[in-house]
């Protein structure tokens, strides 16, 4: 086994990043233009492999599809301009399907054919087949993954994603990734079907559960009658350590299908430093909404030691009309130190509620994998024999064999020391091999010569605390008032007059061009319910995504209106004015390949000339559409590429709700488009020759 000593000395002899312990030196969020990344010359490498799985992570026993056999999926990590390499393997089974990975709020810059939207920026990966990715860390903060293949990651196929960047907030402690979901015990295929159908009853399904970094407990007895897959009580809740009076990171995801949830600390008050990727000047707040896809990073001081109890962290769903669910409320635990044996197991009633139990170690690993407590255990990537030059020659579709790096084969570490500052809560200016990804649940892990993370001191191993019972008193704490107010009341983001960006960037005064898209729901000419966009139901169309076609010269898409494409030619700006003409409720609309400028929000239709913050409006890559409402967003058309522009609930992408924007065709045209990418659709049309696709959905 490695000691501390071989560990530490195994650290210190890494290279060592730029001054100031970090890539981008003194550079902090107020001064520091987010659009211009460092270039590092730095490799992060990650294998992933797809698979059908049986779990429970809240007690319901189901088919959920993981990556690398973990549910949420392994953490990547990597530093503001590092190249991230992630292979992904399909051995999805039983049945087959396709599949792809997007790479959430990414720019893809230069690199528009790594977005991982099947029928818009590439074909399916076919069963048995593997791809990689490889694309440049272009913003910084938190994010995540997940398929974008029909409604697929509902199942289980999400990641968290965190790239480390200039602070301009000091923090003791990272907490990491902490995601809220809502949880459907049906498998997506079956739940599209329904959504994409003659019964308007089965087009909006309610979730079965709530969970806070794929935990919750689930009450069997709410089964739905002649339901008989295997369900067991008290699956367990998840649980966090706090230190008194150190400043605590969190890094909020909302990766669901359909919840807009509302996440709060009993007895603490956040600071918000961050909304998506844009570093926000910080105010504070006791509850924090987060619409699907959206991410809020927030500070948290630790209470005095005088003060030292068990507190609940809550995520619950927003109520209706903003959000359906049968159990809308998921709970955690935030503990303070507790001096007991890690060791001990102990079963306790929270007051008055289910009742809590930690999951034993015969669950499967994915039962025991928590991001919480990873504070104080910065991860530092060992080198390789990598270099930039061994990954993509892009040269035109077809023409370059693609060649998959060769990696050294050198141990992933996840050991600690004992700095907690935020320098050293990225990666070293390292590669890695990452056969074994960041993340791999402790107790899963390979031998000892191929990865020192098992180590005889456990406290090493940053899911210690989440994957050894505590004895911990029962939560008594008590929910804000303004948390209660907010998920019964509240179906929008925070007001924009508050979530001012620190580093300010003015749009252009007038855009060049404007588009207005009209958001409905109907039945189409067969009496299937779908959601439009002016009219128009989004399809894709899986063997000819819109990229190639406009990289080989199509920019006129009149013959495939399915598509719904918007050819914007080489305008330098683009303000698009989106209504919510349909049902009343919320979109939480998402653009990729752009942080967009939010101009305006409100009710009914905008004015056309009131603009929040004209001078440094708020950017993100998410915003809630709000029911019965209108937002005004634009862009700097400086991102060439077909680009979704589409609702993130699930069940609205599947039934069409989307655009695709087409930035800059004459640009398209000449991108050095890697041959991998022809190579993937070759390989997904020999599958459908051999195998019929039933394509119940949009395809997104």
């Amino acid at each position: 086994m490695f000691s501390f000593v071989s560990v530490t000395r195994y650290l210190l002899e890494l290279p060592q990043p730029m001054p100031h312990g970090y890539p981008w030196g003194p550079k902090t969020a107020n001064n520091t233009d987010p659009f211009e990344p460092p270039v590092t010359g730095v490799i992060r490498a990650y294998d992933f492999t797809i698979t059908r799985e049986v779990r429970s992570p809240d007690g319901y026993e189901k088919e959920m599809l993981l990556v690398n056999g973990q549910f949420p999926g392994p953490l990547i990590e990597a530093n503001w301009g590092d190249t991230i390499q992630v292979t992904v393997h399909n051995a999805i089974t039983g049945p087959e399907e396709g599949t792809a990975l997007h790479w959430h709020g990414i720019l893809q810059k230069n690199e528009q054919y790594m977005d991982g939207v099947p029928g818009v920026s590439q074909c399916p990966i076919a069963p048995g087949k593997s791809f990689t990715y490889s694309f440049l860390a272009d913003l910084y903060g938190t994010t995540w993954y997940h398929s974008h293949y029909s409604a697929q990651y509902g199942d289980g196929l999400i990641g968290p994603l965190v790239i480390y960047g200039p602070q301009t907030e000091n923090y003791d402690i990272d907490l990491g990734p902490i995601l809220l979901s809502d949880y459907y015990h049906g498998n997506y295929q079956d739940l599209v079907e329904g959504v994409v159908s003659t019964n308007q009853n089965e087009t909006a399904p309610m979730s079965d559960n709530n969970l806070i970094n794929g935990k919750n407990n689930y009450d069997c007895s709410q089964k739905l009658e002649g339901d008989t897959s295997p369900c067991v009580n008290n699956a367990g809740i998840g649980n966090f350590k706090f230190t008194p009076e150190k400043v605590h990171r969190l890094r909020l995801i909302n990766p669901g299908s359909e919840a807009v949830q509302k996440f709060s600390v009993d007895g603490h008050v956040m600071l918000v430093i961050a909304n998506d990727f844009v570093p926000v000047i910080p105010y504070e707040t006791k509850v924090v909404t987060l619409g699907i896809g959206q991410r809020t990073d927030v500070l948290i001081v630790g209470l005095p030691s005088s003060d030292i109890k068990t507190y609940l962290m809550r995520a619950s769903i927003a109520a209706a009309p903003c959000s359906g669910a049968r159990n809308p409320d998921a709970t955690a635990i935030v503990y303070y130190e507790p001096e007991v044996s890690i060791d001990a197991r102990d079963n306790y009633d929270t007051a008055g509620s289910t009742p809590y139990v930690v999951p034993t170690d015969t669950n499967t690993p994915d039962d025991h994998y928590n991001y919480g407590a990873v504070g104080s255990t910065p991860y530092v990537v060992p080198t390789d024999t990598n270099t930039p030059d061994d990954h993509y020659n892009y040269d035109n579709v077809g023409s370059t064999p693609y060649v998959v790096p060769t990696d050294a084969s050198t141990p992933d570490d996840h050991t600690s020391d004992t700095n907690t500052s935020p320098d050293d809560h990225s990666p070293d200016n390292n590669t890695t091999d990452a056969s074994t990804p960041p993340g791999t649940p402790y107790g899963n892990t390979p031998n000892d010569s191929q990865n020192p993370e098992e180590l005889d001191n456990k406290s090493f191993d940053p899911k210690a605390f989440n994957t050894d019972a505590l004895h911990l008193d029962p939560p008594t704490s008590t929910p804000w008032p303004e948390f209660l107010d907010s998920v019964q009341n509240i179906c929008a983001n925070d007001d924009l007059s508050k979530t001012i960006p620190w580093y300010p960037i003015k749009p252009e005064p007038e855009p060049a061009q404007t588009e207005t898209y009209s958001i409905t729901f109907g039945q189409n000419e067969t009496g299937f319910f779908l959601w439009s966009m002016n009219n128009v139901s989004f399809r894709a169309n899986f063997n000819q995504p819109v990229f190639l076609l406009a990289a080989t010269g199509t920019d006129n898409f009149d013959d495939r209106p399915e598509f719904n494409v918007y050819n914007f030619g080489s305008s330098s700006s683009i303000r698009i004015i989106i209504n919510n003409d349909g049902p009343p409720i919320p979109h939480p609309m998402h653009m990729h390949g752009h942080n967009f400028f939010l101009l305006a929000e409100g009710p009914g239709r905008w004015d056309g000339k009131t603009i929040i913050n004209p001078d440094n409006p708020m950017r993100r890559d998410v915003h809630i559409l709000q029911s019965n409402g209108y937002m005004v967003i634009e862009i700097r058309a400086d991102n060439p590429g077909t680009w979704p522009l589409h609702c993130h609930i699930s069940w609205h992408v599947s039934a069409g709700l989307s655009v695709t924007v087409l930035e800059r065709p004459d640009d398209i045209k000449k991108a050095q488009i890697p041959s991998i990418i022809a190579q993937t659709c070759r390989d997904w049309w020999a599958y459908t020759e051999r195998e019929v696709v039933d394509q119940i959905d949009s395809g997104l």
